[in-house]
């Protein structure tokens, strides 16, 4: 089987961080800049970083793993949510039971609020279905 080899262009015109993130300049910032605004050229010297849609196609060319900014940063506001103790662990989601006719409604709830705005949702539902019946 052939070695997986890193796609030599892109490696060329890309920096992938620390983090791994993907780093390039914006393309059009080499020559012919005289008919271009100002502030056009100020924003091709910037360093920009590749979008979460292309991660994807990066990876498969450089034979590695990378993170957008976008899901680097939300990595980030994670782990520092997560050390201040902000976050708790996620509660597992109510079973959904298939509603036939005839059938009861089964919601699981860990308090007995919840209890009570399923029985109101319930009370609420009959009404509505009782009054489509006369009209």
């Amino acid at each position: 089987m052939p070695k997986q080899k890193t796609h030599k262009g892109l490696a060329k015109r890309v920096k992938v961080t620390k983090s791994g993130k993907v780093k390039f300049y914006s393309p059009n910032s080499r020559h012919l800049k005289s008919n271009k605004r100002g502030t056009t050229v100020q924003t091709y010297r910037k360093a920009r970083f590749a979008r979460s849609g292309d991660m994807k196609m990066y990876g498969k060319l450089l034979n590695r793993s990378l993170l957008s900014e976008q899901q680097h940063e939300a990595k980030a506001v994670e782990a520092a949510a997560i050390a201040s103790g902000a976050v708790k662990a996620k509660a597992k989601p109510a079973a959904k039971v298939p509603s036939h006719r005839g059938a009861k409604k089964v919601v699981k709830t860990d308090s007995k609020s919840d209890a009570k705005v399923a029985k109101s949702d319930s009370k609420a539902a009959k009404s509505d279905s009782e009054a489509a019946k006369r009209s």
